[in-house]
């Protein structure tokens, strides 16, 4: 995967989405993607998402914090921090990215489910489905990235949001 970096002011930024997702273990063995065609780390499940989002006849623009700040540089690090409420406030939109898992299609078709099910159905039916994803979405929710504190800030100031878990996206 080929990637450039775009460097931007954020007094006129150019339309980009925000990525807000939990970083990689620390003894995770890093996977590699081409920026401005050097080698570059990034985890498996960062990998994974930007495959997923990559469209292969435009550029699409994404701020990634384990790209966009140099994490060797503390100074930048400490600046990036202070800009970070602003950097998914002047975002067009932000992902939460959950991660990918085998059950992640089940969770979120019963999240869909839930959402649109009458009170009634709910209670007698959906509840009652053995193999309608309860397992599934209990992972979900014990998903780490619902325990990043970050998560407030980046959601809650982004001009859309989306959460994108396996191949779908609320």
């Amino acid at each position: 995967m080929h990637c450039d970096m775009v460097h931007v002011d954020l007094t006129s930024p150019p339309q980009y989405t925000a990525i807000s997702y939990r970083w990689g273990l620390a003894d995770e063995k890093p996977l590699f993607i081409m920026i401005d065609d050097a080698p570059f780390p990034i985890s498996k499940s960062l990998y994974t998402l930007l495959l997923a989002k990559r469209k292969s006849r435009h550029h699409v623009l994404f701020w990634i914090d384990a790209i966009c700040i140099n994490q060797s540089d503390d100074k930048e690090k400490s600046q990036q921090v202070n800009l970070m409420r602003r950097i998914f406030e002047e975002a067009s939109s932000t992902i939460g990215w959950l991660g990918d898992n085998p059950g992640a299609g089940k969770a979120m078709d019963l999240v869909q489910r839930i959402n649109q099910a009458p009170d009634h159905f709910f209670s007698q039916t959906l509840q009652q489905e053995s193999d309608s994803g309860w397992k599934e979405l209990s992972e979900l929710v014990a998903n780490s990235w619902f325990q990043r504190v970050w998560i407030i800030q980046e959601i809650a100031v982004a001009k859309s949001a989306r959460v994108r878990y396996g191949k779908q996206e609320l």
